[in-house]
């Protein structure tokens, strides 16, 4: 061996041994997952991160995850959809400020030349779930740090950092949904298609992985004893025995009330009291004006028309025809004094 081929061959172990104590020097990234037990409509779960040696700055990373899939269902992909489940990405996704509803994380202070607001500088989430009890999801850092105040935000220290939401439909709600983290755990990063996670810089380092904490939690345990219902008081079908409010308080008309005055008093709808007013009062009687017995207040006919009482003798009820002396019936008096034939 020449003494250039094993300078050659020192100088590659050199930088092999620095590139790995590189890598175990990196802090270590710890993952868990929190049930969200206010959704009892899915089983919801937060994917967090947190670093004790922080405060740190991730860059382009990779989470991976298992489940059960006979408890739970999740099926999509950012590609073509969601058609099971849902994915709502919270840190580490393009934001460029414009949503006043949706603004990023405070610690985002960097602003692009030309902007007006503070931006997150990640691609959006790619996510895949389209395999059952497998879900991969990743982001890329868009402004890496070359010198100066990083872009990369928010950091990460002991206080676990919210990264996505992801609902699963419940297959059965007293299984053991099984969430583990892939990968490498408390260790340098061996395996490349688990969870991995880069520093902000470029060209990155990567960190190491932490503890993997599982959740075993079965959906029964947080809202096996929730009622589902309207939990608005001021509602009118206001339910006070629901935990969960579903949606569907209304103070709107039922659509009951009596609207028929021959069924009785007319009704109208009150919010305020959640109850019926009378609107009109109903009125037996002859509502037909030719009768006898027309009853000018009634307001529902109540088949009590007379018109024989008050008929002239042409049988026209309040007729003007009379019947003279001579025995003939009209309305001409002029001819009720003449000599009958």
């Amino acid at each position: 061996m020449t003494r250039k081929k094993l300078q050659n061959g020192m100088v590659f172990l050199c930088l092999l041994l620095l590139t790995s104590l590189s890598n175990y020097a990196q802090p270590a990234i710890d993952c868990r997952f929190t049930a969200n037990e206010d959704n009892c409509d899915d089983y919801c779960v937060f994917l967090e991160i947190s670093c004790q040696e922080g405060p740190i700055y991730i860059g382009s990373s990779s989470m991976r995850f298992s489940y059960d899939a006979d408890v739970v269902r999740f099926a999509g992909n950012n590609t073509n959809g969601i058609t099971v489940g849902s994915y709502e990405p919270i840190n580490f996704y393009l934001n460029d400020g414009t949503d006043p509803t949706n603004p990023p994380n405070s610690e985002c202070t960097f602003i692009p030349p030309g902007l007006e607001n503070p931006i997150s500088p990640y691609t959006e989430h790619g996510f895949d779930g389209g395999t059952s009890g497998d879900f991969l999801n990743t982001w890329v850092l868009s402004i890496p740090t070359l010198f100066g105040a990083p872009a990369a935000c928010p950091s990460v220290a002991n206080e676990w950092v919210p990264i996505v939401e992801i609902c699963f439909e419940v297959l059965d709600p007293t299984g053991d949904p099984n969430f583990q983290f892939s990968g490498t755990e408390n260790g340098p990063v061996l395996d490349l298609t688990g969870t991995n996670f880069n520093n902000d810089t470029d060209p990155p380092i990567k960190y190491q992985n932490g503890t993997f904490e599982e959740l075993h939690t079965s959906f029964d345990t947080f809202c096996g004893d929730n009622v589902e219902g309207c939990t608005d008081p001021m509602a009118c079908n206001y339910n006070e025995s629901a935990t969960i409010d579903n949606g569907t308080c209304s103070s709107e008309d039922p659509g009951t009330g009596n609207t028929d005055i021959c069924q009785g008093n007319t009704e109208v709808w009150n919010p305020s009291t959640c109850s019926y007013d009378i609107d009109l009062v109903q009125v037996l009687g002859c509502t037909d004006e030719m009768a006898c017995n027309y009853d000018t207040d009634a307001n529902c006919d109540d088949d009590s028309c007379d018109f024989v009482a008050c008929a002239d003798c042409a049988g026209v009820p309040n007729g003007p025809n009379v019947l003279d002396e001579c025995g003939v019936c009209d309305d001409n008096p002029s001819n009720d004094n003449e000599t009958c034939a």
